[in-house]
């Protein structure tokens, strides 16, 4: 650490890692950081935008690389504060862009605070900040977020279904396949071709929660939707961020994607299906000793899990009920 500066403008700043840099060069640093207080900083970060980019290059060659949509995320949420410089960052800038979003998107601010936090950080290690305001901004401040447990009953699912049918394929289809395999939003709408091989689909680990990769099994019902859509698609699926959320908000009062997955699991629950099945379906992270040894895929147990829930849908909205009646009209 170096005083640069003078009068009341004097404060302490990083030269880097003391591992990194011997003394001799820890003095040239703060000599050149003093004589060129407003210029660049050493680490060649002057902005936020430039510790963004930086922030994710790095990951991109560290184990755990960031996948497309989150990179657009940090872009996304970076934007505000990206021509801002790092010298002139300061808690009040960062509570009035966190406290802005959080009017609008409470979840979605919580969210971009930790993103904020992970750059401003990267900032840190570089020696482009002596330290992270964004580590300094109060959570309290953000509104709390109600916990989410709407469970939907099989006949307020079949509901949707039907309301659904009415509209794109592209929706039903999702839906359906969201319920049978259980998978998250993200990792069904980012889905490949070359990612399903028979009755199974290989989600990669750069795609999923856990950063594992994961085997879904794709049941008789499953395996029909998607050999449905691959007709001259380049990808299963093309709908935007909130699409399934917006249809759903037309159909029905309150439920969400994810409760979706809910409902889904807490039926198979009630039907007698064992706990690790369901765990497996979510691709829910073990803890302990079971979590690092443990790491059967269950993938016919799940197949018949599947085969159960879509029998019991069919029963009650009917043959095809993956499908949209817009389509009854081009056969």
């Amino acid at each position: 650490m170096a005083r640069i500066g003078s009068g009341s403008r004097r404060r302490w700043r990083s030269l880097g890692s003391a591992l990194l840099l011997t003394r001799k060069e820890a003095e040239e640093r703060a000599q050149r950081l003093h004589a060129g207080e407003l210029g660049a900083p050493l680490s060649g970060l002057a902005t936020v935008g430039d510790a963004v980019d930086d922030y994710i290059a790095a990951r991109s060659r560290s184990q755990r690389p960031l996948s497309p949509t989150e990179i657009a995320c940090y872009q996304r949420d970076m934007a505000p504060l990206r021509h801002v410089r790092l010298v002139a960052l300061c808690l009040p800038i960062l509570r009035g862009v966190i406290l802005r979003r959080a009017t609008e998107q409470p979840a979605a601010a919580r969210k971009q605070l930790a993103r904020v936090q992970r750059v401003l950080d990267h900032a840190v290690r570089a020696g482009a900040l002596d330290r992270n305001p964004a580590r300094e901004l109060p959570t309290s401040l953000l509104p709390r977020l109600r916990s989410r447990s709407r469970v939907a009953t099989l006949d307020e699912l079949c509901h949707v279904l039907r309301a659904l049918q009415r509209g794109p394929q592209d929706v039903v289809s999702a839906v359906a396949l969201l319920l049978l395999t259980m998978a998250r939003k993200r990792e069904l709408l980012e889905m490949e071709w070359d990612e399903v091989t028979g009755s199974v689909w290989e989600l990669p680990a750069a795609r999923t929660k856990s950063r594992r990769s994961v085997l879904i099994p794709l049941g008789a019902t499953a395996a029909t939707i998607l050999e449905e859509l691959r007709d001259g698609r380049t990808r299963p699926f093309a709908l935007a961020k909130n699409a399934l959320n917006h249809a759903l908000a037309r159909v029905t009062s309150g439920l969400t994607v994810h409760d979706l997955r809910r409902s889904a699991a807490t039926y198979c629950a009630e039907r007698g299906v064992p706990g690790d099945v369901i765990e497996a379906a979510l691709n829910h992270a073990r803890a302990g000793v079971a979590g690092v040894y443990n790491r059967a895929h269950l993938l016919d147990q799940r197949r018949e899990m599947q085969v159960m829930l879509a029998e019991a849908i069919e029963e009650m909205v009917g043959a095809g009920w993956w499908q949209s009646t817009r389509l009854e009209g081009k056969r």
